[in-house]
Parts: C-alpha cells; structure tokens; sequence
C-alpha cells in the first residue's frame, strides 16, 4: 500500500481575508426590496439565473487553476453576479424558464466564504478607530456575566464578534445598520449558499443558495 504523506496530498487554499468586494458591492447589484416572496415566487423567479450560473461556470479543472488558488471560485461567483445585473432585461429573459439548481462546484468552499460564525455580531464598528463602541461592548459584556447566584457567563456557550465592512461599499462604519447585514455577510463573496438573483437583477438572500 503506498504511504500517504503531506507531499502527495493535494490540500486546497482558503479564501483570501478580508472578505471584501474589490472595489466594494457594485452599485447594479441591489438587495431586493422586497422580502416577503412566496417559496413559489422563489422558485419561478431565480431559474433564469440559476441557468445563466450553470451555462457559464468554468470549472477549476477546466480552467487549469492552481489548488493554491483559494480565491478562484469567488472571483467567478462575483463576475457572473456583476454580469447579471448588469446585462440587458432582455437578454435575462431570453434563458428558458425551467427548473435549476446550483452546480455543485459553484457552491465549493462557500462554507469558508462567510465573515464570521459568530452567534452574536455588534453592528456597531470596533476597531482601534471606534473606542468609544470598543468600551461600551466591553461593559456589555461584563455585564452579561451572571449575578443570580449561579457562575459562568450567560454568553459562554456563544461566540460573538463585530462587523468589518468593505470601507467601498460602506465608507462610513458608524452608518452600518442591519439592512446592510445580509450584504455584507453573502454579497461581498457572492457567496451561492446565501444568495440567487432574480429575473429583475435583484439579489435575494436565501440561506440555503437554491442547491
């Protein structure tokens, strides 16, 4: 039987941090105003994107890329994003209309492309910048430690953590509110397991990404 070792192992690289859009979001790519669709709305309105996704993905095999190459995936997850809102009405609605999924390879390494897995997120800014948001998340959560008589910290099971905007999509961290959340946590990686766009360009966030 051969020896495995590291040597003959092919280990595939992360994502790159920060987990940001170059650039920032472009501005043609919108989060949908509109949150309450029905699964059936869903479903009718993303085929059309989910065929674009399947027709244009260029495998990492085909495209001769590198496993060193952690970013490969999320760059071509952002161009057909960019790609799609940015065509004309006419060309979206010029894909067949028939019932699709996700590619499996489009939706590697989505797992790692998440900014954080946190329980808990402070929307507020706490870089070295913001001290004043770093003191008062400090008291938070010293104040979060129980006084009823009973030990431990009523948070301790939990991780948290604050947000690290994209400064070109968000120049300014104090104005992030949670609107901005769900763009920030799939739509700077276009990350497929988090969002689908719609046949009106819109981004809607999924959870699930349609696989």
């Amino acid at each position: 039987m051969k020896e495995i070792t590291t040597k003959n192992l092919s280990v595939m690289s992360l994502p790159s941090r920060p987990f940001h859009w170059p650039g920032g979001i472009p501005p043609e790519v919108r989060p949908d105003p509109y949150g309450d669709r029905t699964w059936e709305e869903i479903f009718e309105d993303t085929k059309g994107w989910l065929l674009f996704v399947r027709e244009n993905w260029i495998s990492r095999e085909t495209a001769n890329v590198p496993t060193t190459d952690g970013d490969y995936e999320v760059r071509q997850r952002r161009q057909l994003v960019e790609a799609w809102a940015k065509t004309t009405q006419r060309f979206r609605d010029s894909f067949e209309y028939v019932q699709q999924a996700y590619p499996e390879e489009t939706l590697s390494k989505t797992s790692e492309s998440f900014p954080t897995s946190a329980s808990f997120v402070c929307l507020a800014p706490l870089t070295e910048t913001y001290r004043s948001n770093r003191s008062k998340w400090t008291k938070l959560n010293i104040l979060s430690y129980r006084l009823d008589g009973e030990m431990g910290h009523c948070l301790e099971d939990y991780s948290h953590a604050g947000v690290d905007p994209n400064p070109a999509t968000f120049p300014d961290p104090s104005k992030f509110t949670f609107t901005d959340f769900l763009s920030w946590y799939g739509l700077e990686m276009a990350n497929f397991a988090e969002i689908v766009m719609i046949r009106t360009v819109t981004v809607l966030f999924t959870s699930y990404g349609m696989s």
